[in-house]
């Protein structure tokens, strides 16, 4: 049960960058999603797209597409990991 908590934890600090580019609604949340997702697992990667979505400035108010769009990105984002993870931990998925 813990481990599920701090695996959930994991996940979600690293795609906090995302979360934060997206809720901000960012002309470059697109690329800052994609760094997050792609090279968020280096140290580096994940500190150029926290910065680079803290550093924006606000746009207008949200439209329930644009979160809907968001929501999708890192549910994908999240599956992708989750395969990513029982592949490495699970020796009978390597096979």
């Amino acid at each position: 049960m813990v481990s599920r908590i701090i695996l959930w934890a994991m996940i979600f600090l690293y795609f906090l960058p995302a979360a934060v580019a997206s809720y901000r609604r960012l002309p470059r949340k697109d690329h800052i999603i994609a760094v997050n997702t792609l090279l968020g697992w280096t140290v580096i990667g994940w500190l150029i797209a926290l910065v680079e979505a803290l550093r924006g400035s606000f746009q207008r108010p949200v439209s329930s597409k644009t979160v809907l769009k968001a929501a999708f990105a890192i549910a994908v984002s999240l599956v992708f990991i989750t395969l990513i993870l029982l592949w490495l931990t699970h020796p009978s998925m390597r096979d």
